[in-house]
């Protein structure tokens, strides 16, 4: 005999409380749980609303868009991308995104992916990342930047918005992302902005693109000081 326990209800809250209990006795991850919370759900509603090819995906589900032959697939972020993506462009942390991962996931819920933070950050790290995988694509950046990758994206934005950065939650921050996707969405603009990004990357690397040079906390601290005098001269 198999025992069947069928729960019927049209409250998301006790809905999504059900799914976290009944699955603690199977492997799912913390990442799929938290699929569940409201701010993925916000995400995946505010990804495809630009207009003119600007939209994006946000993948809450695994496989969620495999079946939509309108869905481009490099239009598509999962979780694991847009925290890394998000991490290195707003939080100053690209040296984390690979080697230490884990440690970004343990600020979910608090510096990324809070409850308040506005949405337009997480769009325009997204969309940084899209174009920038396009220009690698097609060899507008040269593939040995690639170790680079998340520093690329901090220094994208640290040469097209040099001032304060804003709070997450803040209406300045709304303001202070929508000057960044002028860029993004402008394919010049967007091109010289990654090409300056390249060359101030490989400035503060001094000629050492290896990625045990690239990916440390001491290369991030260098190209935030390199920036700066950038924006100085």
């Amino acid at each position: 005999m198999v025992p069947l326990r069928l729960i019927a209800t049209q409250d998301d809250t006790i809905k999504n409380a059900i799914i976290k209990a009944t699955n603690r006795q199977t492997p799912v991850t913390d990442e799929q749980f938290f699929a569940l919370s409201e701010f993925p759900k916000k995400l995946e509603a505010y990804f495809p609303t630009f207009n003119d090819g600007h939209n994006l995906f946000y993948e809450r589900r695994p496989g969620q868009y495999n079946a939509e032959v309108s869905v481009e697939r490099v239009r598509v972020s999962n979780m694991t991308m847009l925290v890394r993506a998000f991490a290195s462009m707003f939080l100053d942390l690209p040296h984390r995104t690979t080697r230490n991962y884990k440690a970004l996931l343990q600020k979910i819920g608090d510096d990324i992916f809070h409850s308040d933070h506005c949405l337009e950050p997480y769009y325009a790290s997204a969309y940084a990342n899209y174009r920038m995988d396009y220009f690698f694509r097609n060899q507008t950046l040269s593939s040995d930047l690639k170790p680079a990758r998340y520093h690329l994206l901090l220094a994208f934005r640290l040469l097209t918005e040099p001032g304060t950065l804003p709070r997450i939650n803040s209406h300045e921050m709304k303001r202070y992302c929508e000057a960044i996707m002028q860029i993004l969405w402008n394919n010049e603009k967007c091109k010289k902005a990654f090409e300056d990004a390249g060359e101030l990357i490989r400035k503060t690397a001094n000629g050492n693109m290896h990625r045990d040079n690239i990916r440390t906390e001491a290369f991030t601290k260098s190209l935030l000081i390199s920036s700066r005098d950038k924006d100085i001269k």
